[in-house]
């Protein structure tokens, strides 16, 4: 591991310590399968606890030195069983756990009752791909976690690949929650999934015509102005907004992308 590793490490252990962030930092540095697996599994006190020990032996901390970290948020109150699984979001319900719905059509209908907004004609299409992305995140995420109680320690190279399916499915699936959370309750697009990077990185802004890429240009105007004006209100109270400020850093940089596209045009 290198110095930056560690320092990664020491940085998680001296904020909020999310579960899943944890997880996904052993699943990314640790060595030991069998405690890959079990992390990935079963999140009870216990397992927390020794999750919290193994990355500080990752970070080369004493535990002396562990009981010192500064902590800038305070751990939440863990008040789950030991057969639970890591708070996932399913189609249906956010507050649902891992469970079967034997009514996929109802399952649907509840899911857009929560976020009417799929159903309103000015809704991004991002938002739509990002619905069937966690539809497919979910899947994904049920799937691994049930060959995870089913498999033996012995199939380890099984074992790590689906550890690393259960977190990744579980992260995206939160980040995907995150947007259509905030778009519901900020009417603007948070733009913080992995999934607008991809976007961006796959688009050819040379091949659209005058008339999308201004659309695109005010559009991404538009929200910047909102996170901008979110960012200031957040400011002026003394808090920090961090959805806002990274939904804003977001904008920002498409909307110079859009306008460097258009000045180009220009030039020629």
């Amino acid at each position: 591991m290198t110095q930056t590793d560690k320092q990664s490490i020491v940085e998680y252990l001296s904020g909020p310590r999310c579960y899943s962030d944890g997880v996904a930092l052993y699943q990314r540095y640790g060595l030991n399968l069998r405690l890959k697996r079990q992390f990935a599994v079963d999140e009870t006190a216990a397992t927390r606890e020794i999750l919290l020990d193994e990355l500080r032996k990752l970070a080369g901390l004493t535990e002396a030195e562990f009981a010192r970290l500064p902590r800038l948020a305070k751990v939440p109150t863990l008040n789950v069983s030991a057969t639970s699984v890591p708070a996932l979001m399913a189609p249906d319900s956010i507050e649902s756990q891992y469970q079967e719905v034997s009514e996929p059509v109802r399952k649907m209908i509840r899911f857009r009752e929560k976020y009417p907004f799929l159903n309103y004609p000015d809704c991004p299409d991002i938002l739509k791909v990002l619905v069937a992305d966690m539809f497919t995140a979910y899947g994904n995420y049920k799937a691994a976690f049930a060959r995870l109680q089913a498999t033996g320690d012995a199939d380890a190279a099984t074992v790590a690949s689906d550890c690393e399916m259960v977190i990744s499915e579980y992260l995206k699936n939160r980040e995907i929650w995150e947007e259509l959370e905030y778009y519901r309750d900020h009417g603007t697009v948070l733009g913080k999934a992995a999934k607008f990077r991809e976007i961006a990185a796959a688009e050819d802004l040379s091949a659209m015509s005058d008339v999308d890429l201004i659309s695109k240009l005010q559009s991404a105007q538009t929200q910047e102005s909102k996170q901008k004006k979110k960012v200031a209100e957040s400011n002026a109270k003394g808090n920090e907004n961090e959805k806002a400020a990274a939904s804003l850093e977001y904008w920002s940089a498409r909307k110079r992308e859009l306008k460097a596209e258009l000045s180009r045009r220009k030039k020629k």
